[in-house]
């Protein structure tokens, strides 16, 4: 769906070890330096963001700086889920990229 939007996905371009194909787990070398002025958080209930934010490099990224740090659901974005859920997620999208 990101593509969609013209979104650079930092991680769409990485190759991960996971048996799921798709998911990635991220260093923080590549988080920092990718240095996104953007950050989409999927939220699959385990409470990421907080752990995100006790990381050492969490404070030195120009999106977390800048209060862009966004959480969208796993249904709609990652797995579609339902219409309803993609509907949100569009509209979620379409409300963070129109921030500047």
């Amino acid at each position: 769906m990101l593509g969609k939007f013209n979104v650079k996905n930092v991680a769409a371009q990485l190759q991960g070890d996971s048996p799921v194909r798709g998911y990635v787990t991220l260093s923080a070398e590549k988080v920092l330096e990718a240095n996104p002025e953007v950050i989409i958080v999927v939220d699959r209930g385990e409470g990421i963001l907080d752990q995100f934010k006790s990381d050492s490099f969490w404070n030195q990224l120009t999106a977390t700086k800048n209060n862009r740090v966004y959480v969208f659901d796993y249904y709609g974005l990652v797995n579609p889920g339902s219409i309803e859920k993609i509907e949100q997620a569009t509209a979620q999208l379409k409300q963070v990229l129109a921030k500047k």
